[in-house]
């Protein structure tokens, strides 16, 4: 009679146990913060609001973007549009490398001390992500591979290509790109995910 009793007692005691855990852990995740994501679309002015990629320090508050197009392109066209060398020598790019190239412009509006941090954009798909080609930035606006600020002048306007490479070792390595029709341009990251749908 003890054994039985006490195999009841520890079962009882063993559901009530997985009972509490399961009850914790729904109590846990309903008050979690879930964190919020934004969709706009071509043309449409992406306020960033103080929304930032990497580090609260970037201060987007007054800064917007709206990207107005996309298009597939090769790292020698683009080269050839900002009079730069056309012959890769940094990374594994060739002349013949994919680059996808967004028109965007960017507003500020009264920010004197903040920047956007380009280079943790990321331009993804199902399959892939691009990421800004940094040699080829540096080209078309002559400044130094350590440049990864964009700061733009207060109360100004700037409309500007961005090229972006494949983040894919793969592709690089055997020039074989699978494109897709659409992508996605992560702008912000914190306190709200800001994404761009982008059509190419």
């Amino acid at each position: 009679m003890n054994k039985l009793w006490k195999k009841i007692v520890f079962s009882v005691l063993s559901f009530a146990l997985i009972g509490l855990i399961v009850i914790r852990i729904f109590f846990v995740n309903t008050a979690a913060i879930q964190q919020q994501i934004e969709y706009y679309e071509k043309d449409e002015e992406v306020k960033l609001d103080g929304c930032f990629i990497n580090i609260v320090d970037e201060n987007t508050t007054g800064y917007s973007i709206t990207v107005h197009s996309g298009k597939l392109t090769t790292f020698g066209e683009f080269a050839k549009k900002y009079k730069g060398n056309t012959e890769p020598s940094a990374y594994e790019l060739t002349s013949e490398s994919k680059i996808i190239e967004l028109d965007v412009s960017i507003k500020n509006e009264g920010n004197s001390d903040g920047y956007i941090f380009f280079r943790s954009w990321g331009l993804q798909s199902k399959n892939d992500e691009w990421i800004p080609c940094m040699e080829l930035w540096n080209m078309e606006f002559e400044q130094t591979a350590g440049s990864l600020n964009f700061t733009l002048k207060p109360n100004s306007v700037m409309r500007l290509s961005i090229p972006f490479e494949t983040n894919n070792d793969y592709e690089l390595m055997h020039n074989d790109y699978p494109i897709e029709e659409s992508y996605d341009l992560v702008v912000s990251r914190a306190p709200v995910k800001k994404i761009i749908r982008i059509d190419l």
